[in-house]
């Protein structure tokens, strides 16, 4: 399982990971600012998924499974301000040789096209 790390200051947040394998991911939201934040995830297949309000100096997690595709990471609580994409690409590429499988990690896209 993939973790995320979202650290959340007065000012901005940050996330540990540009991209992700797709499956599931662990989201943990650490508050390091004065006010409460909120940390929502959109994307193909989910609806309503977010962290309940997070005090100052507080964390909390979720997880999901996350399909391939580009997901928005944002803190509601303060409408357009905090926002991130986060790309997610297939896990591995399974190809078969003479003596057994080999797992091939996929490399992780941190870009974007919104074309």
């Amino acid at each position: 399982m993939t973790k995320v790390s979202v650290t959340f200051s007065s000012s901005r947040f940050s996330v540990s990971w540009g991209g992700v394998p797709a499956g599931p991911v662990t989201f943990v939201a650490t508050n390091h600012g004065v006010s409460p934040h909120i940390l929502a995830i959109t994307g193909p297949g989910l609806k309503g998924v977010h962290t309940a309000k997070i005090p100052a100096g507080k964390s909390a997690s979720f997880t999901v499974t996350l399909g391939k595709g580009a997901y928005l990471l944002a803190d509601p609580l303060t409408h357009t301000y905090y926002t991130h994409w986060l790309q997610v690409t297939p896990a591995v590429n399974v190809s078969s040789s003479g003596d057994g499988s080999v797992v091939t990690p996929i490399t992780v896209t941190t870009g974007m096209n919104c074309d």
